[in-house]
């Protein structure tokens, strides 16, 4: 059995996902898996407010871990960055 699982993380096609259906992503495995294993909601996007709107939609849907990564597709400055992780 798996120790945690990570879904829509750095890897895979995720960012060829929208909003909504990276939130159904969340919400169907929460339902399937439940509380058995720990569930981490990969909610980095390419700006800040959709990573802080999807970040809080896991936190909804019963997640405790989210995985945020720097917007992607951009060259942001290091006062950016710092801003996005705030």
């Amino acid at each position: 059995m798996a120790d945690s699982i990570i879904l829509s993380g750095t890897n895979g096609e995720f960012f060829n996902m929208n909003f909504e259906e990276r939130v159904k992503l969340f919400k169907v495995i929460k339902e399937a898996v439940g509380d058995k294993i720990p569930l981490i909601a990969g909610t980095g996007c390419v700006s800040t407010i959709e990573t802080i709107a999807l970040s809080k939609k896991a936190e909804e849907l019963g997640y405790k871990m989210v995985m945020v990564s720097s917007p992607y597709y951009t060259k942001p400055t290091q006062s950016e960055l710092y801003n996005h992780f705030k």
